[in-house]
């Protein structure tokens, strides 16, 4: 049974006699929604009803057996005789399905801790605010000793270099995985706040280097509980339904996919949930569609996850690694999700301090180029690292123009290349595998290798040689490939014009 909690059963019993005078006329449906909305406990997502358990902030969709039970308990009906009859599971049914219950304030979400407005000052108190449409539940002495009316670069300086301590032992790659994981700490405390945000992606090929354990910490910093983790549909309209139904019924905000392995590439879905407010999905069993409310905090993990150019730009990523010498248990020293829950209200207040105190000292330049769509999450949770001198959170996004050229003409670069080693001569594939054996610390060999790496395949005869015949289908800057055969083998000549 739901966890309902307002005004006391006599009171609203007292309520229920008080409009429902037989010399009056009511619907049923008018008297459900009075009762239900003195509850202040219910609040309406769409047209759908949902209750919040006041203990855990779990947002729960009413069903027929909670409905009926709660109004047998706490509403009276009469008949026109005036005489108290039974409730009718059909009325109850009648009033759940209606295409209007605007009479229910609208909720986005439940936040189960403080947050900061547009200017970075913590205006938040326990209860429904109406203007964000966002019910706060959350004791407010447990971060009244973190709470100041104006926060300074100092104050944000101090914030972070605690964030630094926290995360000293987590075996990241390189000083912009720990950047990546402070703003995916600043994401998963403000998400609610923002307007869209990036999903938080945790990869790595070592097995039990702690890419789930990672993310269940980034989860229980949200919503303060863990995430079930959920596996994803392969076929497209199952993965479409799956999503729809994971947002229609909320499951804490958070949308979690563990151990993925390249069932990112291609996933339309996934990107528009991430960048559009609603998404439109398709009823089983029906031609009808649905539309949902895409507002969640999206988390995944996986080995060698592929993901396409349009997914890194909505990913967030974070790449843990482990040394060869250092023997990790789920690859951590120590328990950070343990220290999490011990210490939530500071690792929240120190994610709020950091976006805070750039928000008040009214958002200053800072170094920002190529950056993605999502604005509110760019100016609350990115630059202010940046300010504070962190390393770029994104640098599979935001990249310098010269390694935002060579991506976009690797291939160029690569024909460019194997002018300048074979120009005019006639070569298999094999040549090329053979010139890099023989000159691995040429700057040749080092951008023919850095080639094939951003291209995820293997330097063998085999793709070498599929690679240079796609190559003749294309068209380059004063460059020309011409194909020969010779003794049943493949040749190429790569010339200047």
């Amino acid at each position: 049974m739901m966890n309902i909690l307002g005004l006391k059963q006599d009171d609203l019993r007292y309520s229920a006699k008080a409009y429902l005078d037989p010399k009056l006329t009511h619907t049923f449906a008018d008297a459900a929604a009075k009762v239900l909305m003195a509850t202040k406990s219910i609040y309406r997502i769409g047209q759908a009803l949902f209750y919040i358990d006041m203990n855990t902030g779990k947002l729960t969709k009413l069903n027929l057996a909670d409905a009926e039970l709660l109004l047998s308990r706490k509403l009276i009906t009469l008949d026109s005789r005036g005489r108290v009859i039974k409730i009718k599971s059909k009325d109850v049914s009648t009033f759940l399905n209606q295409s209007n219950h605007d009479d229910f304030e609208e909720i986005d979400s439940v936040v189960l801790h403080p947050l900061i407005n547009k200017m970075g000052f913590i205006d938040t108190k326990p209860g429904f605010d109406i203007e964000r449409k966002i019910y706060f539940i959350y004791k407010e002495d447990s971060y009244y000793r973190y709470k100041k009316d104006i926060f300074t670069k100092e104050d944000a300086i101090k914030a972070d270099e605690y964030l630094n301590d926290m995360l000293s032992e987590v075996p990241i790659a390189t000083k912009s995985d720990l950047s990546a994981i402070k703003c995916a700490i600043i994401t998963a405390v403000l998400r609610m706040a923002l307007d869209k945000s990036p999903a938080i992606g945790v990869v790595g090929n070592t097995p039990g280097i702690g890419k789930s354990y990672l993310c269940q910490c980034l989860i229980w910093i949200f919503c303060k509980k863990k995430a079930k983790a959920t596996n994803v549909p392969k076929d497209a309209e199952e993965r479409s339904r799956f999503l729809a139904a994971k947002l229609r019924n909320k499951d804490d905000g958070v949308i979690y996919f563990d151990d993925l392995k390249g069932l990112m590439e291609n996933n339309s879905t996934f990107n528009t949930c991430i960048t559009n407010d609603e998404y439109e999905a398709r009823v089983i069993g029906r031609s009808s569609t649905f539309a949902v409310k895409t507002k969640a905090l999206y988390v995944w993990n996986g080995n060698n996850v592929v993901l396409t150019k349009d997914q890194k730009r909505r990913c967030l990523l974070i790449n843990l690694y482990e040394e060869e010498d250092i023997v990790l248990v789920k690859g951590f020293r120590f328990d950070l999700l343990g220290y999490i829950k011990k210490h939530i209200e500071k690792v929240q207040m120190s994610a709020l301090i950091v976006a805070g105190a750039y928000a008040q000292a009214n958002f200053p330049l800072v170094k920002d180029e190529n950056i993605i769509g999502f604005d509110d999450w760019n100016a609350y949770c990115r630059k202010p690292l940046l300010w504070l001198g962190n390393a770029e959170p994104i640098p599979h996004i935001v990249k310098s123009k010269k390694e935002e050229f060579y991506e976009n003409n690797a291939e160029q670069i690569f024909c460019e290349t194997i002018v300048e080693i074979f120009e005019g001569e006639e070569i298999r594939a094999s040549d090329v595998i053979d010139y890099i054996d023989n000159n691995r610390d040429s700057e040749q060999a080092k951008k023919i290798m850095a080639f094939f790496n951003k291209k995820r395949a293997k330097l063998v005869p085999a793709v070498v040689g599929r690679c240079m015949a796609a190559l003749l289908k294309m068209d380059f800057k004063g460059i020309s490939i011409s194909p020969r055969d010779k003794d049943h083998s493949k040749l190429y000549v790569f010339e200047r014009e």
